[in-house]
């Protein structure tokens, strides 16, 4: 099929759509759905929380007039099989929605050409491939975890201009408020947020959302000694999972207490923590430091994405961390976003 310029406009208020969902579905992809008729948009919605109805469920309940001979535009193939919700599928069927428009087929087993399949049975007109290369790069992260069941890993570091995450003399903060505020709004996007144990000594980090409306993500910390402080910011309110080889002790028994859970690894090596923080059900993880883990991450190439914020500071070498270690390997990257935020330069980039 050959879409034209109206598919294309319909198809980017979908997408635009579903990153409403972004933040507060994963593991689950966004996905937004448009439902127009006679030229028409009578009905839009999209995924807004894990559990709840997916987007062709709220599109539909959403019409003003009947979706009967309607064509819905979705960014990932409708779901064939009963969740936490009934199937897409069925729900299209009997609203009598007449073609199908979608960007992405669903990787999930479960799904993956299925959902077409039955939709095609039913007599339903059926197209992908609408913003294809769009629409995975909005469900990058459930693409990844998906097939992989490892989370979607972006890197996350404030640095100098000769490459220092940190210096004995610096400010708490030394991005700009605005940085700052992005960097809120990634963690709200993200399920979890990771750090290893030095962070978690040095800086008593609260590693929260206060700067951007969204939700706490769950902290992840590395600490194969149990050493962080029961006073620490990071136990708060119960949301947080520590990774150590302790097995049985009284700070367990206390970190415990707070409502925390302590998961016991014989090996503190980083994929091997990831696959455990996957099996739980994360499906997108930010890592805030420090320097051994950033080089355990990438030397283990286990970065999705990396996300600087270079700040116009340059510290000197003495009493200074840099963001990777001396023995760091190259790497190539492909650079997906530079803008200026407020003093700082924000850099999005890809493994290339």
């Amino acid at each position: 099929m050959n879409f034209s310029d109206f598919d294309y406009r319909i198809m980017k208020k979908v997408h635009s759509l579903a990153l409403n969902g972004k933040g507060s579905v994963e593991p689950n992809p966004v996905v937004g759905a448009v439902i127009i008729k006679n030229g028409t948009i009578i009905g839009k919605g999209y995924h807004k929380k894990f559990g709840g109805a997916h987007a062709e469920i709220e599109a539909i309940k959403n019409c003003k007039n009947s979706p009967k001979n309607g064509t819905i535009y979705v960014n990932l193939e409708p779901c064939c099989f009963f969740g936490k919700t009934p199937a897409c599928t069925d729900a299209l069927i009997k609203a009598g929605i007449k073609k199908v428009i979608i960007s992405n087929i669903d990787p999930n087993p479960k799904v993956n050409g299925k959902g077409l399949k039955i939709l095609k049975k039913a007599g339903i007109e059926v197209y992908k491939g609408l913003m294809e290369e769009e629409g995975k790069k909005l469900n990058e992260v459930y693409f990844k975890y998906i097939s992989s069941k490892i989370p979607f890993v972006t890197l996350k570091a404030a640095l100098s201009v000769n490459g220092k995450i940190y210096h004995k003399d610096q400010k708490k903060y030394f991005s700009s408020l605005k940085s700052r505020k992005f960097t809120h709004k990634l963690r709200s996007e993200n399920q979890a947020i990771l750090v290893g144990k030095n962070t978690a000594l040095t800086d008593n980090p609260h590693l929260g959302v206060r700067l951007f409306k969204g939700k706490d993500p769950i902290r992840i910390i590395l600490d194969s000694n149990l050493q962080t402080p029961l006073s620490s910011k990071i136990f708060r309110n119960g949301k947080a999972i520590i990774f150590t080889k302790v097995d049985k002790s009284k700070k367990r028994e206390d970190i415990e207490n707070k409502g925390c859970s302590v998961e016991v690894s014989k090996s503190m090596n980083i994929k091997n923590i990831l696959k455990k923080v996957g099996k739980i059900g994360i499906s997108n993880v930010l890592v805030e430091g420090g320097s051994e883990i950033f080089s355990s991450l990438i030397k283990e190439n286990l970065v999705d994405k990396y996300i600087f914020f270079l700040t116009p500071n340059i510290f000197p070498e003495k009493d200074s961390l840099t963001v990777f270690s001396k023995n760091q390997t190259q790497i190539k990257l492909r650079f997906a976003n530079i803008k200026k935020i407020d003093k700082d330069i924000y850099i999005e980039a890809y493994n290339n």
